[in-house]
């Protein structure tokens, strides 16, 4: 999931978190696990690779985030579909 980021600046942003995971209460760093660089609003609905774009989320959080995305554009792709219409995800 490389969204392009140059190398200069994935450095930059990892530096600015001290190489921490943003979320929360959350307390990984590039010690214990995987540290991702992603957009706080992603390219898709308008958000720029920039500097104040991006943060810093470990493994774990790094997924949620993506699967959230992806069910954002999942639910946005069905309603354009159905003319503008919500129709519900089958369970």
């Amino acid at each position: 999931f490389d969204e392009g980021y140059s190398c200069k600046l994935k450095y930059c942003v990892l530096t600015r978190y001290h190489g921490r995971c943003t979320v929360q209460e959350c307390y990984h760093s590039a010690k214990t696990t995987k540290i991702e660089v992603l957009t706080i609003i992603p390219v898709q609905r308008g958000g720029r690779v920039i500097f104040d774009n991006l943060r810093t989320f470990c493994f774990e959080h790094a997924a949620e985030q993506k699967r959230a995305w992806l069910s954002e554009a999942t639910t946005r792709l069905r309603s354009i579909a159905s003319g503008g219409r919500w129709i519900p995800l089958a369970s």
